[in-house]
């Protein structure tokens, strides 16, 4: 009679104990997923455009070609904040440091856009 009251309570106890492990793993699996899409939608870089518009210090990379190549490039690289990219050489300039797109160190040049890289991630909770 102690042998079964013991492998009825082991029994029992191993039940709930699968009842938490799967409400608990399935429940913080899911919020895991949740979280992790969330930041992988809510986290893509944005870019702002300003057409005829360079600034000073930037740093010219030309295995860089096209505006798509040189912006995929400022966001490998963790200091960048904007590029510069002349439609004249197709020629790609990173800049590393916000100083540079200061008012008092940023000019009209024609056929130039300035893409400016805004890395921040929204705060709201997943739907």
């Amino acid at each position: 009679m102690s042998v079964w009251i013991g492998l009825s309570n082991i029994s029992f106890s191993m039940h709930i104990t699968e009842l938490f492990i799967d409400w608990f793993f399935g429940w913080s699996l899911d919020l895991f997923a949740n979280a992790i899409s969330y930041c992988l939608v809510a986290c893509t870089p944005q870019w702002m455009e300003f057409i005829n518009q360079n600034s000073l210090f930037g740093i010219r990379n030309d295995a860089y070609q096209t505006v798509t190549s040189c912006q995929d490039y400022c966001i490998t690289v963790t200091t960048c904040v904007a590029i510069d990219f002349n439609f004249n050489e197709n020629s790609c300039w990173l800049h590393n440091c916000p100083h540079d797109l200061s008012e008092n160190n940023t000019f009209f040049q024609n056929r130039t856009n300035q893409y400016r890289l805004d890395r921040t991630c929204p705060t709201a909770t997943p739907s």
